[in-house]
């Protein structure tokens, strides 16, 4: 990084030209700071000392002869990024005197900073010629400019000031707030466009109301966001904000009480994610010491300085390098297994049905935490099926629902900074409610049988519908890094809740081809996604909630990408049986009902179940994958039940997930544990346990996962 001594060049500036725009707001009085005394270590001070080394500030620390071999850069460190945010409210001579001084700071521990301007600041800047000097010196020296945005909705949410620009048109505004109008986005970049440099990146505002992600500039193509601890690791994640795609990485608010902590999240964070600070210009005002003593550690840990950029130069690099681990998606589906892992499950929240705390707070549940994605991720899982609502809506008109849009995003950002796959699967969707896929047996008990919504079986506008909501999903999704998969419906089955048919033949002999058929639905859906994503696999299982003994009736569309799934119950007298079961693993089993016990072990598994998946992979030459399997936690032998299986997905090189990893929601922890294998074998436990024969054989197979999107192990 080039070096200026920017402290006194400010200094210069200030005696000679005190001019500067606050747009009606006071200015804060400047006291000019003093040139920092030589033992301070700061570059151009005379003196080597502090953190200057010969390649930070060779003008104080020449090279000399005997010189120490060069540092080597670390590379067990993550990534890391510096954000300063410019407040609209205070764009006055004394903030930006403290914004020199800042960067002057950042530029003595070699620390680049992305520095995010409001129109404000960026105005104040284009009224003084010498301030536009100082921001170019910047640039030169390896900082970059962005947007910072204070957005209508969000600030009246939040009863912060709006910066005066919006692209929700005027007549929408509160007649109270027209007054405060300054113009539109384009007006907005136009003054940030008139700086040096160019705006690439910024940190918006955009992330509350639909409105809001209207003001999103499409010139910005990386983002940041975020303020809580947890918030400075992350991966960039592909979104869509309004109608511009862009990359977003996340940061935490530097405040003196975090110093430790952020110290020891950094020391803690793997080398293939990203960690992200942001303070204010105003936080620096008031706790100048959390800056320095944040800059000088990371130059302790990183004396070569390469593990630091701005955003816009390390998500550049993080875009021109994403192929380096020499993953491709379809590659995750073939000559595996190579994910292994298991399903969250979500539903909508009905008040009226769940009460004010059971499923959450709305409007879908249970809640996932981070920590339950870092746990999971802990067990050596590397992929997360998620058994979620579809984002439009089950009656008509079928348009977007972007609360469940928003929650979907939200569960892929905390599975990306978990470090694992994931594959988007909808439960529901136009004319297909959640009633009809989890317990149809229980309507009129705990649910009233108006709930029940499956038209999708008999309506083709349902159908279209259904078609053109995966069609949004590919355009949204595909160029997210963890996504790795489409699974178009969970647990198709018209066959029960329409026609009450289990006989493969006679279904297929009476409805074949008509809309109860998902035969001819899922091609449809098939080529909609291809026409917004050529790239990213396709999972389809089969009619009768995509039971094994099912699948040699699935229709392959062609699409050379695309998995075709089973979901492994078999045989469920065993696998759903109650608290005083008789049924053990293995044994005897009446497994085909037909009133004669058979024996029940790894072999019949092997010739019942895995000889069809394996069949059909040979005959259609398309790799299979079983998505949903798993055992009420306290039937006997369960664990050595799902360590065949396993061994047999081993095998037969398929991919897997366990149902199912539950949420650590208080409330259902008693009414939803059945599958929680967490929980131990005992059906009267409701808490995690220590261990248990099934966590052991789940985390052994868990722990032959290689891959991770990061490209780490």
């Amino acid at each position: 990084m080039k070096r200026r001594n920017l402290l006194f060049l400010s200094l210069i500036i200030f005696f000679m030209f005190t001019s500067a725009c606050s747009f009606g707001r006071e200015n804060t009085p400047a006291e000019a700071p003093s040139p920092p005394p030589a033992s301070e270590g700061r570059c151009g001070d005379g003196s080597c000392a502090g953190p200057e080394t010969s390649q930070s500030c060779p003008e104080d620390c020449p090279e000399t002869e005997d010189a120490s071999e060069p540092i080597i850069p670390p590379t067990d460190l993550p990534a890391s990024v510096f954000v300063v945010h410019c407040e609209p409210t205070n764009a006055n001579q004394h903030m930006w005197i403290k914004l020199v001084e800042l960067v002057d700071l950042a530029d003595s521990y070699h620390v680049p900073l992305s520095i995010d301007f409001p129109a404000q600041w960026a105005e104040m800047v284009l009224d003084d010629h010498f301030k536009q000097k100082v921001v170019e010196g910047w640039l030169e020296n390896g900082h970059e400019i962005g947007g910072h945005h204070h957005a209508y909705w969000a600030t009246k949410e939040r009863s912060s000031t709006w910066d005066g620009y919006t692209n929700t048109p005027k007549k929408e505004i509160d007649p109270k707030d027209q007054k405060n109008y300054l113009g539109t986005m384009d007006d907005y970049m136009e003054l940030l466009n008139a700086l040096p440099g160019e705006r690439t990146s910024g940190a918006m505002g955009t992330t509350g109301s639909p409105q809001d992600k209207q003001d999103w500039p499409c010139q910005l193509l990386y983002g940041t966001t975020g303020y809580a601890l947890e918030d400075a690791v992350s991966q960039p994640q592909e979104t869509t904000i309004g109608n511009c795609r862009i990359t977003q990485i996340g940061h935490t608010l530097i405040v003196p009480q975090e110093g430790g902590a952020l110290a020891e999240l950094y020391a803690n964070t793997a080398p293939g994610s990203i960690f992200g600070v942001v303070g204010h210009v105003f936080n620096y005002d008031e706790f100048p010491t959390a800056f320095e003593e944040w800059f000088k550690f990371l130059h302790e840990q990183d004396p070569s300085g390469e593990r630091r950029s701005t955003v816009t130069a390390l998500l550049e690099d993080w875009d021109a390098n994403a192929s380096d681990t020499g993953l491709d998606k379809w590659s995750l589906w073939v000559d595996g297994p190579h994910l292994r892992g298991a399903n969250i499950y979500q539903r909508r929240v009905y008040p009226e049905l769940d009460g004010p705390e059971f499923m959450g707070p709305g409007p879908l549940g249970p809640p996932y935490t981070q920590e339950d994605f870092d746990k999971l991720a802990s067990w050596g899982a590397n992929y997360v099926n998620i058994s979620h609502p579809g984002i439009f809506s089950e009656e008509t008109p079928y348009t977007l629902d972007e609360e469940v849009q928003a929650n979907l995003d939200e569960l892929l950002g905390m599975i990306e900074k978990a470090d694992m796959f994931a594959v988007i699967s909808f439960r529901t969707g136009p004319g297909r409610s959640e009633f009809g896929v989890c317990c149809l047996e229980d309507a009129g008990d705990w649910y009233d049988e108006s709930y029940l919504n499956d038209e999708v079986w008999r309506d083709e506008d349902a159908q279209i519908a259904w078609t053109e909501m995966w069609y949004y999903t590919a355009e949204r999704y595909r160029d997210n890094k963890i996504v790795v998969g489409y699974d178009l419906m969970v647990e198709p089955n018209s066959n029960e809740i329409w026609l009450d048919e289990w006989d493969h033949d006679v279904f297929y002999e009476q409805h074949g081809g008509t809309l109860y058929d998902w035969n001819q639905l899922f091609p449809r859906i098939t080529q909609a996604i291809r026409e917004a994503d050529t790239e990213t696999p396709i999972l389809i299982g089969g009619m009768g909630y995509s039971a094994a003994d099912w699948m040699p009736y699935l229709e392959p569309t062609g699409d050379p990408r695309t998995v075709y799934t089973a979901h492994q119950y078999a045989p469920h007298n065993y696998t759903h049986q109650g608290f005083f079961g008789e049924h053990a693993y293995p044994g005897m089993l009446d497994t085909d009902w037909d009133g004669e016990e058979e024996t029940f072990d790894q072999d019949w598994l092997e010739d019942e179940v895995f000889a069809v998946l394996g069949e059909f992979a040979t005959q259609h030459q398309a790799p299979v994958a079983v998505n949903e399997f798993g055992v009420v936690r306290w039937v006997p032998g369960g664990a050595e039940f799902v360590a065949d299986q396993m061994a047999l997905f081993e095998e037969q090189g398929i991919n897997y997930a366990l149902w199912q990893w539950e949420s650590s929601w208080p409330p259902i922890q008693e009414e939803i544990d059945a599958f929680n294998f967490r929980h131990g074998p005992d059906p009267y436990h409701h808490e995690d346990v220590a261990s248990s024969d099934l966590i052991e054989v789940i985390k052994g197979y868990w722990g032959l996962n290689t891959v991770r999107p990061s490209g780490g192990n």
